[in-house]
């Protein structure tokens, strides 16, 4: 059921900025994948989106780092 209530707010933010700021598709793209993954990570992690923290957060974007992502995905 939080999946349902994560995708729907993921759903909203991305809505809002197609709207707000007229984003390219690939950037929607971009920011809904980065968004599911961190999604996934804090259930794999036990955090809601309603308890995480900069410390996760950092936490987070440092897995990306170690993956060899780009930090400006």
């Amino acid at each position: 059921m939080e999946n349902l209530a994560v995708e729907t707010r993921i759903e909203a933010f991305l809505r809002s900025k197609k709207l707000d700021t007229q984003a390219r598709p690939n950037t929607l793209e971009s920011y809904h994948f980065d968004l599911i993954e961190f999604s996934e990570y804090c259930r794999a992690n036990g955090l809601s989106l309603e308890t995480f923290d900069r410390q996760c957060l950092e936490t987070f974007v440092g897995t990306l780092t170690k993956r060899r992502l780009a930090e400006r995905t």
